[in-house]
């Protein structure tokens, strides 16, 4: 099933908490072998679409298919060696777990692909290590995820969305807890796994970060998408003052361009005092 699973489909996804609507007509396509990011200011929707992709929420109107099956005609489990799903905490491994080994956290993303009680198979300590190198957490296997930083917990549960081996991969807000080495490091993983033909999408509010490593951003904003395409084309100065409130600067490095936010857009002190910008 996951071999001939091409895209990840959703149509006019809604989702009403009483009276407000978190999504409202949201379409979206991840394809595999690109990497996209999901930006946007607070409150814009982000977590909520990926939680409804990885089929943890259901909307309240809308539908997705994976490789044009809905998550019903697939199944829970199929679902899950499909789609893996990085949340912003450890809330999904639930309080109890915190006194777990980190490496028994990976082996977590195992169970998709597990009989109900069986032990871990040579594939699965196999694709353990490889998760937890990948991941650079392999030195702290031994400590209980209770007891690691919050960047390292981060980079534990990367490791159990990676020991999967799903086909798409979507990582809500993977690099926020991480210094600058391992942000960038997770993010050229990131990139990697898309060129290896993995579908990643990836919730960022780091502009610099999304610019730089994805193929395509879609932007939301008070849950609508306003947005859809390449970074130079999504980093455009008016979406940027439309969707966050600032003038962007644009420059490249190495042959990479990139964008960072540089002033709120009704601030005109940066601009009378260096003579504007960019």
């Amino acid at each position: 099933m996951t071999a001939t699973m091409d895209a990840i489909v959703a149509s006019g996804l809604k989702l009403a908490h009483g009276a407000q609507l978190a999504l409202d007509g949201v379409d979206f396509t991840l394809r595999r072998g690109e990497i996209v990011g999901l930006i946007g200011p607070n409150g814009a929707g982000k977590s909520t679409l990926l939680r409804i992709l990885a089929g943890v929420l259901p909307p309240t109107a809308g539908q997705v298919s994976y490789g044009g099956r809905s998550p019903r005609d697939i199944g829970r489990q199929q679902l899950a060696r499909a789609v893996a799903w990085l949340s912003q905490s450890a809330d999904s491994i639930g309080d109890d777990n915190g006194a777990m080994r980190a490496r028994d956290i990976v082996a977590l993303g195992r169970l998709p692909h597990r009989r109900a009680f069986a032990s871990l198979t040579a594939a699965d300590h196999a694709a353990i290590g490889r998760a937890m190198d990948e991941a650079d957490c392999r030195q702290f296997s031994d400590r209980p995820l209770n007891g690691l930083s919050g960047g390292e917990r981060v980079r534990v549960l990367l490791a159990r969305a990676l020991a999967v081996e799903a086909p798409f991969l979507l990582a809500d807000e993977p690099a926020a807890a991480l210094d600058p080495l391992h942000q960038l490091q997770v993010m050229r993983l990131l990139r990697a796994k898309a060129r290896a033909g993995c579908g990643v999408l990836v919730t960022l509010h780091d502009l610099a970060l999304a610019s730089r490593f994805c193929d395509r951003l879609a932007l939301l904003a008070e849950g609508r998408k306003l947005a859809d395409g390449s970074p130079d084309a999504v980093l455009d100065d008016a979406l940027a003052a439309r969707a966050f409130h600032v003038r962007l600067a644009h420059a490249s490095h190495r042959g990479e361009r990139y964008a960072t936010p540089w002033e709120p857009v009704n601030d005109r002190t940066n601009a009378e005092t260096e003579g504007g910008h960019d």
